[in-house]
């Protein structure tokens, strides 16, 4: 009895870490080392303005869908500044062409979330929008968000329906038309949820290894 209580234990206790690494993993795109320049190359994701098949309209808006394989195209220029959001760590900044310009990032791994902290840093009338367009490594567009601005700075998160590996950021203000804000928008603290995470061999090891005991088990 004892010996069949410890070979479920052990069961349970191997499933458990199975199912806990198989849910999505966290990668947070550590911006520390940034500098200003026509593109971010950082642990975990990449940023530039557009990817390769898009265009700037009027240094802010956006034009054309990415080509494929889904590619960041350097252009203009992602100014990189330290900030204290206040909604989460402080560290660096991306602010593209001093926050007018859209901005792109590409994603080391397929992502099936994604978290961020944004604000508007002048005083402009109107609304603002943020228009998100999300595409998988084909550069296939997978869904277009607008996501409505608030005061400040704020954490803000996005899922699509299938996994996506970047999105085009660009913003939109009402009735005054694309990026009125004087000052601009600034994007930092990027982190997504990995899709599709595959098992370490040594959890598929120990996985397997409560199967055998439960099939010796019942033999027994």
């Amino acid at each position: 009895m004892k010996r069949t209580a410890s070979t479920f234990a052990f069961l349970a206790a191997c499933l458990f870490l199975g199912a806990s690494v198989l849910n999505a993993a966290t990668v947070h795109i550590d911006l520390s080392g940034a500098v200003t320049g026509t593109s971010i190359v950082a642990p975990g994701g990449s940023f530039a303005q557009t990817f390769e098949g898009q265009t700037v309209v009027n240094g802010v808006g956006i034009d054309g869908f990415p080509t494929d394989p889904l590619t960041l195209k350097p252009a203009g220029t992602l100014f990189v500044e330290f900030f204290d959001p206040g909604v989460s760590p402080a560290g660096n900044s991306i602010l593209s062409e001093s926050g007018k310009g859209p901005l792109s990032v590409f994603f080391e791994r397929n992502a099936s979330r994604l978290v961020w902290s944004m604000g508007f840093l002048g005083e402009s009338p109107g609304d603002h929008f943020v228009h998100l367009y999300m595409a998988d490594s084909n550069g296939d567009l997978i869904q277009k968000i607008i996501v409505p601005g608030r005061p400040g700075f704020n954490v803000y998160s996005v899922e699509a329906p299938r996994e996506f590996r970047g999105v085009t950021f660009y913003n939109y203000s009402e009735p005054m038309g694309l990026n009125s804000d004087p000052v601009g928008l600034r994007f930092m603290n990027f982190s997504y949820d990995e899709a599709n995470v595959v098992p370490e061999p040594a959890t598929l090891v120990l996985m397997l290894a409560g199967l055998v005991s439960v099939v010796l088990l019942v033999r027994r």
